[in-house]
């Protein structure tokens, strides 16, 4: 994703388990190798979004294409 000022739409996927194990194969996915890493191909950011089953505002990471 890319950002900027228009809506997006996907999926909120709820963490069971360890989540910073979990985090971390997500990570390992998206090629995000920490904070700052040159060498990333997408940086985790934790953004305001709108839940549209709940109506509700949730903080979440998600990833940006660098």
């Amino acid at each position: 994703m890319l950002e900027g000022t228009n809506d997006v739409y996907g999926e909120i996927m709820a963490i069971q388990g360890n989540y910073e194990e979990i985090l971390k194969i997500l990570d390992d996915l998206e090629c995000f190798y920490g904070d700052g890493i040159i060498s990333n191909e997408y940086d985790r950011k934790k953004v305001d979004v709108l839940n549209i089953d709940t109506d509700q505002k949730e903080q979440l990471s998600v990833y940006f294409l660098m």
